[in-house]
């Protein structure tokens, strides 16, 4: 089974593909540095069509995990990361999932967000948590792209018989270089491990043609339900944080 990862030099795909190895075949689209994975790298831009299309020759399943999130230079206007935003999020999405459902790929794994629901997680009601079907109005430029990548996905696996999984993914930790113990505790965590765990959980789930999941750890003040996960993908996080979430409690 051969799968591609698109944006293969970034820290959830490097997760999620230790977690693939060795059991599936990799092929690895990056940017600028190589994946540090075991597995063929093809160096392109999604942004490009005819990159995306040479990736994606061959491949049984596809993951995305390429982003334009919030770096800015110095100088740069917060329209312009907007523009860079809107350049990845939203177009490089579109011709990644557009060439998949031409290509006939089984199946494609998006790589969203949690923050595409921050903004209405307090105006949830208080004796419930968000679930994935409640509607979210995301205000600024980075959840507004993932949450349009969604709805590309949605759009796609109705016209084509491509299986689309979206997850929401809670902040990813430990962060490189940085311990969780200097890291402070925040209920929207997901350990990198469990992170591989669920994504080969939606590989080999069946009979899903869209779904969007709330991809995240069972902690004190969680706001976000994440039970569809538990029951449609058999998807429990291992790691709860209590050492650190114990700290901040006491």
């Amino acid at each position: 089974m051969k799968i591609l990862l698109v944006g293969a030099d970034g820290k959830v795909a490097r997760c999620v593909g230790s977690a693939l190895l060795p059991d599936y075949d990799l092929r690895l689209l990056v940017h600028r540095a190589p994946s540090g994975l075991e597995g063929e790298d093809i160096y392109g831009d999604v942004r490009n069509p005819d990159d995306v299309a040479r990736a994606m020759e061959g491949v049984d399943m596809v993951l995305h995990f390429a982003i334009a999130a919030y770096s800015r230079r110095p100088g740069q206007s917060e329209l312009c990361v907007a523009q860079a935003q809107f350049d990845v999020n939203v177009k490089g999405v579109y011709n990644v999932v557009q060439t998949a459902a031409q290509c006939g790929v089984k199946r494609l794994i998006y790589t969203s967000s949690m923050t595409v629901s921050q903004a209405d997680r307090h105006a949830a009601e208080r004796d419930r948590l968000m679930t994935e079907h409640d509607p979210v109005t995301p205000k600024a430029a980075y959840p507004l792209t993932k949450y349009l990548g969604e709805e590309i996905c949605r759009c796609h696996a109705d016209g084509f018989p491509l299986g689309v999984i979206c997850f929401r993914l809670g902040n990813v930790v430990p962060k490189p270089g940085k311990p969780l113990e200097q890291t402070r505790y925040y209920p929207g965590w997901i350990h990198g491990d469990d992170v591989g765990r669920a994504y080969r959980l939606a590989l080999e789930a069946r009979d899903i043609s869209f779904e969007v999941f709330h991809i995240i750890a069972d902690v004190p003040g969680l706001k976000w339900d994440n039970a569809k996960a538990k029951r449609l993908l058999g998807f429990t996080a291992t790691h709860r944080f209590e050492e650190l979430w114990s700290k901040t409690d006491g």
